[in-house]
């Protein structure tokens, strides 16, 4: 019997447990599930492969499709640059950098 309450957990446990392969697995065959709710709530809260993993499977037209990729793309380098910069400013000596005091 499916379910669409349970193919929605289910997938949104797959994203919290970082099962991605299980996760692409389970989208990519016939099921229930809300594929963009669940999406949009890994989105929030930054499991952004996982993300990227959902909004690819979901079969809207190309445009949006490539839109959601574009989307969590750009976020990822974002994130990943922000969190390089963060390590350099907390790591750093003062004074090193301009506008530092010390």
């Amino acid at each position: 019997v499916k379910e669409r309450t349970i193919d929605t957990e289910l997938i949104f446990s797959y994203a919290k447990c970082q099962q991605l392969g299980d996760l692409e697995e389970f989208v990519a065959s016939p099921n229930l599930a809300d594929i963009q709710g669940v999406g949009d709530k890994v989105f929030d809260e930054g499991m952004f492969e996982a993300a990227k993993v959902l909004y690819n499977s979901i079969s809207n037209n190309a445009g949006e499709r490539k839109n959601d990729r574009y989307r969590v793309d750009l976020l990822l380098r974002q994130m990943s640059t922000a969190r390089r910069f963060g390590r350099v400013c907390c790591f750093s000596k003062p004074g090193r950098y301009p506008g530092s005091r010390g």
